[in-house]
């Protein structure tokens, strides 16, 4: 005879302590975040809106109107980003408008922890990369950097400010000593932002990361938060010559540093 599953389900006043203790924990957890970053600036901060040759630059958190212009992106320019998605089977459906919200909310959650911050490059109101820091845990004072831009825009000035930005806020707002980056040594080429923010190669990560299926080992390099001053003007000198007036807006922003 089969048993009744009704007798056996847990009473409502069961699962609803259950959900309380739940949502009680990820509180906790939350607190203690806030209570570790004490002393130090909000892991994300809208910047922009700013005036340049080619329109308008926002550098800032996700909206839900980015939803499209990022999801677009994301596909046109998979063949770039997909080593930060190693385990993505369909390409298309994982960029959807689901997954965008998905994307939006984790990282979100994550900000309100402490442990990323993620910064969305917006050009005349359409999304045209993103610029992520991952902390990895709360209380963290080194962060690995992640960064893509469509391809298909000439015009590199946006990314390289919103670069400069971003570093400005992880060292001076957020109060960050290291930042790291990753490339794979298949890169037989490496250049751009490593090279014009003068990280330093520090060796070679083994088996670091999933690329075509497969754990592919990737050079490691750093800048630390007293290099920075220095290293920052070459890649200001860059932003002054592809775009004086955002040159001009960033380096107002640097005297007063």
């Amino acid at each position: 005879m089969r048993e009744d599953t009704d007798s056996i389900r847990r009473p409502p006043s069961a699962v609803a302590a259950n959900h309380l203790r739940l949502l009680a924990r990820r509180a906790r957890a939350t607190v203690r975040g806030i209570r570790r970053r004490r002393g130090r600036g909000p892991i994300t901060s809208d910047y922009g809106p700013f005036e340049y040759r080619g329109g308008v630059l926002e550098v800032r958190a996700l909206r839900p109107a980015d939803g499209p212009s990022w999801s677009e992106a994301c596909i046109a320019n998979g063949d770039a980003i997909r080593p930060w998605w190693p385990t993505s089977s369909d390409w298309a459906r994982d960029h959807d408008s689901v997954a965008f919200l998905a994307h939006k909310r984790d990282f979100e959650r994550m900000a309100a922890r402490g442990i990323a911050a993620n910064f969305a490059v917006v050009t005349n109101g359409r999304l045209y990369g993103e610029t992520t820091a991952l902390l990895g845990e709360v209380g963290s004072t080194r962060a690995e950097l992640v960064l893509w831009g469509d391809t298909r825009v000439g015009d590199k000035a946006p990314l390289l400010a919103s670069s400069i930005i971003v570093v400005d806020h992880l060292f001076d707002g957020v109060g960050l000593h290291r930042l790291e980056l990753y490339q794979s040594v298949d890169n037989r080429n490496p250049r751009g932002i490593s090279t014009l923010f003068q990280f330093t190669l520090e060796g070679v990560a083994r088996g670091y990361r999933l690329s075509g299926g497969e754990l592919g080992d990737y050079r490691m390099l750093s800048l630390l938060r007293h290099e920075w001053p220095e290293a920052r003007q070459k890649p200001l000198a860059l932003l002054a010559r592809l775009d004086p007036q955002l040159g001009a807006a960033l380096a107002t922003s640097a005297a007063a540093r």
